[in-house]
């Protein structure tokens, strides 16, 4: 199923945040190096912060 569906539209699914807070922080999650986003779908989770 993950790579059949955007991270962000799974997000937005799951929990009804805007979809630029979730953009937002996607990108702030990539740019630390917690996530790899591969044309929008979720390729690799590392360990994330305990608070963000």
């Amino acid at each position: 199923m993950r790579e059949n569906i955007a991270a962000a539209n799974y997000i937005q699914l799951k929990t009804q945040l805007s979809r630029s807070t979730i953009m937002k922080v996607l990108a702030q999650l990539k740019q630390g190096g917690y996530v790899k986003i591969d044309n929008g779908i979720l390729k690799e989770i590392s360990h994330l912060p305990l608070r963000y």
